[in-house]
């Protein structure tokens, strides 16, 4: 299920009305996509994503390529963390 809920809080839209506006369409259709009873068509999802939904937010579940980027940005940061502390070890 689409999380639109998620991203209009995320990017500061107000409400679902403020983006049904934003996309040209009426409240009711983005109600619809946000209780899971209707999908966007090629058009919307493009004018979605071009607004900055993600495409979790979009398709409600991760894609393939953010999961690896995700992962790796965690691996990355744990790195950091772990040298920071070696190096406070290495001056005691």
């Amino acid at each position: 299920m689409m999380k639109v809920n998620e991203f209009i809080k995320r990017v500061g839209i107000k409400s679902l009305e403020e983006l049904a506006g934003q996309l040209g369409t009426k409240p009711s259709t983005v109600y619809a996509w946000s209780a899971g009873n209707r999908t966007p068509t090629y058009d919307m999802c493009v004018k979605l994503l071009d607004l900055g939904m993600t495409v979790e937010e979009l398709f409600g579940k991760p894609y393939l390529s953010s999961v690896r980027e995700g992962h790796q940005d965690f691996e990355d940061r744990v790195e950091g963390v772990m040298k920071r502390m070696f190096a406070k070890i290495g001056k005691i």
